[in-house]
């Protein structure tokens, strides 16, 4: 197999077609293909061809002058650079993935994986580990989601949970207001709406990681003013909008993209939740996805059983000493926003 390493350019018709059937097989928006070059600067696509030259398998990563990264807390996460591996056929998923891995640490002498592993592809996905030095951290976060495949389920949450609504009858107290948008937003709303991704983004940025922010800002306009398949869900206070979730929508669940809020908001999260509850369950859909758990009240309100793990694997050209385990504990405990980042010592608790 040829594994190509492409700039992020939009892919071509012949190459969607190839695709389509493994994305609609696994429930997912066509448009998914759309977006996995959404931030050019920082992101390569590999290719993964036959040696007749058909594309057999397709992914999304970022590559630095020193490591790779590759992220999947959902799909579309982060709009839509978050994404998991495609494929052309149901046959040497395998394959594909070890030329991929074997590509990767060609290019470069380390890399992560981090995100949750489709059901689908769980026994390919450890079977091409096999063929590159790494080491794994099977559940260093959690990824939530509630089910909304029974009609009774905005209900269910409020039941499940006593505090909601209070919080529900707070933020309406208030003069809060809940709205819903499909599809490209106009240049104003979507103003606000960056509004408050960057107020989140600079509030609650991982210490150890390096953003530029007001680029980023920029990212998530240009993806919210043309998307189609987006669900904004907003809530306004005082005549202004404090705070959104932006969803895609999915064949069979939404999936949250990307989202802020601004810092006094009274509630709006939880009431942005319960809308995308009910959103779902009008539309038929059987579950609305959240991305990674990093907040209380999303701790709180995600289905118990609905829960996936994230994985940390660490890709090396050449297999690492025992003794340097240690640090790559730290590299990683100051990348990624551990769930116990906040104290520095944590880092040797990263079960490699």
């Amino acid at each position: 197999m040829i594994v190509e390493v492409c700039d992020a350019e939009p892919l071509t018709a012949e190459e969607k077609a190839a695709l389509g059937p493994c994305i609609q097989e696994r429930g997912l928006s066509l448009h998914m293909l759309d977006i996995i070059t959404n931030i050019p600067q920082r992101t390569r696509i590999l290719k993964v061809r036959s040696n007749e030259g058909e594309l057999v398998g397709l992914t999304s990563v970022l590559l630095t002058p020193a490591i790779f990264m590759k992220h999947c807390f959902g799909q579309g996460n982060h709009i839509g650079t978050n994404n998991t591996f495609f494929f052309n056929g149901r046959e040497a998923r395998a394959e594909v993935l070890s030329a991929m891995f074997r590509r990767l640490v060609e290019l470069r002498p380390f890399g992560y994986y981090i995100g949750f592993i489709d059901d689908d592809t769980a026994a390919d996905f450890r079977s091409a580990l096999d063929e590159v030095p790494h080491v794994v951290a099977d559940r260093v976060m959690e990824t939530g989601s509630i089910s909304t495949a029974d009609p009774g389920a905005e209900q269910a949450l409020f039941r499940e949970h006593k505090h909601l609504s209070r919080q529900v009858h707070r933020f309406a107290n208030k003069g809060g207001t809940v709205h819903l948008h499909e599809g490209p937003v106009r240049e104003g709303l979507a103003g606000e709406f960056v509004a408050c991704c960057l107020d989140s983004y600079r509030r609650n940025l991982h210490p150890g990681a390096s953003i530029d922010v007001d680029a980023y800002g920029e990212h998530v306009r240009g993806f919210i003013t043309i998307f189609p398949a987006a669900v904004h869900i907003y809530a306004r206070l005082d005549d202004r909008v404090v705070g959104v979730q932006v969803f895609i929508r999915h064949e069979r669940h939404l999936e949250l993209t990307e989202g802020g809020f601004l810092s006094q908001t009274y509630h709006a999260y939880e009431n942005i939740v319960v809308a995308s509850v009910r959103y779902a369950v009008e539309k038929g859909l059987d579950r609305v996805s959240y991305g990674l758990i990093l907040n209380p009240p999303k701790e709180r309100l995600m289905d118990k059983d609905g829960r996936r793990p994230v994985f940390l694997v660490m890709f090396f050209r050449d297999a690492p000493e025992p003794a340097s385990l240690d640090e790559h504990r730290l590299r990683a405990h100051e990348r990624f926003p551990m769930l116990y980042w906040k104290e520095r010592s944590a880092f040797r608790a990263l079960p490699l």
